[in-house]
């Protein structure tokens, strides 16, 4: 009877310890990281992810709200679940604070469903990654070998400089 109740015991505890790797998805980007390369400033970086919107109502009003993603480790370690919105009224993608490392964001794309984009995270850099139909806003003086598109051609984000790749420490949990 003991070794039951103990085996039932492990059956409820080894899920709760194990990690599920992050779904596969059939659209993998390059790597995403911030503009300016450099040393990182500061212990923490800055995550934006324009993810495709749904329609929501307030009342009369209907407001365009960002969908929901995910963080995972470079290694498929669920870290984060994001809403992407506080409420049905804000119509802007979330800003969240993540140690210097590299991520996998699992988000849904304007047109492609469900896609992975690896990120690289600076300290005081913010990382932007433009899932929606419009993509991203690239100045005039921005070389393409510097941008990472979708595949609808849409601009989805800066390219990782190899500075930025070898100053950042290993990705671990926030």
């Amino acid at each position: 009877m003991k070794r039951l109740a103990s085996i039932a015991v492990l059956a409820v505890l080894l899920p709760a310890g194990c990690s599920t790797p992050p779904p596969a998805t059939k659209v993998r980007l390059e790597p995403i990281g911030p503009r300016l390369a450099g040393p990182s400033r500061g212990r923490e970086g800055f995550l934006r992810v324009h993810s495709a919107t749904t329609d929501e109502q307030s009342g009369q009003i209907p407001y365009k709200v960002h969908t929901p993603y995910w963080v995972y480790t470079e290694s498929g370690e669920k870290l984060r679940s994001i809403p992407n919105h506080v409420g049905v009224a804000d119509q802007a993608p979330m800003t969240i604070r993540l140690p210097p490392g590299r991520y996998l964001v699992l988000a849904r794309a304007d047109g492609l469903g469900l896609i992975t984009a690896p990120v690289v995270i600076a300290g005081g850099m913010m990382t932007e990654v433009h899932l929606t139909h419009t993509g991203m806003e690239v100045p005039a003086s921005v070389a393409e070998a510097e941008l990472v598109r979708l595949p609808t051609g849409k601009v989805a984000g800066y390219r990782v400089r190899e500075s930025v790749k070898t100053r950042t420490a290993p990705a671990g949990k926030p």
